[in-house]
């Protein structure tokens, strides 16, 4: 979404997602996107729900209608929101690892309707609604069922009645196992979702969520050593590989772009610091995935699959965090990370998406804006006028890291509009900071 800005590309991304949205990938009844479809017209999803996919997922709507000033997918993204949710206030408010896709009579069947069970449930009209709208015709019968595919939204009389209907049915079937594992990395994903979906649809009910989050996985993950665990599970605590601490320093730099950012990113350069000492390996100029020091030898995760590399995720953190603190050591190692992926990336493109983005980012002039006595509400706003590149801060204290210093007044507002070589003299509006040019 954020690579390009060109005609076809914007065409080749709305048909994605307006597939994605009305074909067989979503839960239609409940939320939540499968883990890929089984056939070339995404009709028939292998029925496993994961949660990096769904954070992720979660992500990708949400930054796609910020970046069209839209509200086409707040719906899904609501319902996905909520769905998994619910599994985490029955699991200590962690979100569990994945959903099967079998329940007791096999694979698919919570989420499928019978040809009989619709015939013996519903109206006629019901019935006719279903086929006009969630693609239920003779022609799409899978083995004498129904997966529901849903063409448009609405909420007129009839949809809410066929809906409710077909929740009931659902109801009656078992629920698919659940894996209620926590892991550490796919949490912190879904505190970036939680965060990407608050700021596109200026929801403070989602940034609280995060933040709650948050919280959690630094308590029950973290310790004030600086060192992370991978999951908890039936008290079974296992140490934390690069991916864990990467996304860990991902969700606190995202959640301080939107409040209390001197406190959360002094905690994300101290997690990089220990980040580094615990897994940077200098002569590959990359960060190898586990310190375990019984492994036959040391492992490189590099390649951008279904979740970025982990060592992706970190050269964007520690570009992040140059942009703070201005420390030209990070900036250096991230840069090294980029020049040893470089002929890697050229073969092949499309494993090395997230490298390809952080590429643009630092190759890109952008603005940092400094927000001082604003509240959230406002600076969520602010995230609706400014290019998708730049960069917002909300500074509620005085700070001493380096973008921050000397900037902070009590009882006045104030926004900075700065870049990586000087700062311009405060402004007082949104309207005149997003105008200016530097």
């Amino acid at each position: 979404i954020l690579l390009g800005k060109s005609k076809d590309w914007s065409i080749f991304t709305n048909l994605t997602l307006e597939k994605i949205a009305q074909r067989g990938l979503f839960d239609h009844l409940e939320g939540g996107f499968f883990r890929y479809c089984v056939d070339q017209k995404w009709n028939i999803p292998h029925f496993e729900k994961m949660l990096y996919d769904n954070a992720q997922m979660i992500s990708v709507f949400s930054v796609f209608d910020l970046l069209n000033n839209d509200i086409k997918y707040e719906f899904l993204v609501r319902k996905t929101i909520e769905y998994w949710l619910e599994l985490s206030s029955k699991n200590q408010q962690l979100f569990p690892a994945s959903i099967d896709a079998d329940n007791k009579d096999g694979e698919g069947a919570y989420y499928v309707f019978k040809k009989s069970e619709i015939e013996e449930n519903l109206s006629h009209q019901e019935q006719n609604y279903c086929q006009s709208n969630f693609n239920m015709t003779q022609d799409m019968l899978w083995e004498n069922t129904w997966h529901m595919h849903r063409i448009k939204y609405e909420n007129s009389e009839i949809a809410k009645k066929t809906i409710s209907k077909l929740e009931k049915i659902r109801k009656r079937k078992s629920f698919p196992a659940i894996d209620n594992k926590a892991i550490c990395s796919w949490n912190c994903m879904m505190v970036i979702g939680l965060l990407d979906s608050s700021i596109a649809y200026k929801n403070t009910g989602w940034l609280d969520k995060a933040e709650n989050l948050l919280d959690i996985v630094l308590k029950r993950f973290t310790n004030n050593k600086y060192q992370c665990n991978r999951l908890v599970y039936v008290d079974n605590i296992i140490d934390g590989t690069l991916e864990d601490y990467a996304w860990v320093i991902s969700a606190t730099i995202k959640i301080g772009k939107i409040k209390n950012s001197s406190y959360w990113f002094k905690l994300s350069a101290h997690w990089i610091e220990a980040t580094i000492s615990k897994f940077w390996v200098k002569d590959k100029s990359l960060f190898k995935l586990s310190s375990e020091q019984t492994l036959f030898k040391e492992v490189f995760e590099i390649e951008d699959q279904v979740i970025p590399s982990s060592n992706s995720v970190m050269a964007s953190n520690l570009h992040e965090i140059y942009k703070i603190t201005y420390d030209k050591s990070f900036l250096k190692i991230c840069k090294d990370m980029l020049s040893v992926i470089g002929l890697n990336a050229e073969k092949s493109p499309s494993n090395f998406t997230n490298w390809m983005l952080l590429s643009r980012e630092l190759n890109s002039p952008k603005k940092q804006y400094i927000l001082i006595g604003f509240s959230v509400e406002e600076l969520l706003e602010l995230y609706h006028q400014k290019e998708p590149l730049d960069d917002v801060y909300l500074l509620e204290k005085n700070s001493d890291l380096t973008i921050f210093k000397e900037k902070y007044k009590p009882n006045k507002k104030n926004i900075f509009i700065c870049n990586e070589k000087f700062c311009m003299p405060a402004v007082l509006s949104i309207k005149e900071a997003v105008s200016l040019e530097i």
